[in-house]
């Protein structure tokens, strides 16, 4: 996918996971203009950030539905 990011910011899942949501320029299945993503942030063994796993990588295979509950406040 083609995106090239805006600001976003990080923060903790409802399972203590770190997550970081940003917003993207991106024209990618569907989508364009500023959109948003959220991503589950994985740690290298250098201790930097990962944010590029694929879905694969990412859930575990038959596990693709993945539901998202936003309040705003």
């Amino acid at each position: 996918m083609a995106a090239g990011t805006g600001h976003g910011m990080w923060s903790l899942d409802e399972e203590g996971n770190r997550i970081c949501v940003f917003h993207a320029r991106t024209h990618h299945k569907g989508l364009t203009g500023r959109d948003t993503f959220v991503r589950r942030v994985h740690w290298a063994s250098d201790g930097l950030p990962v944010l590029d796993m694929t879905a694969d990588e990412e859930v575990a295979p038959g596990n693709r539905e993945v539901y998202v509950n936003v309040v705003v406040r």
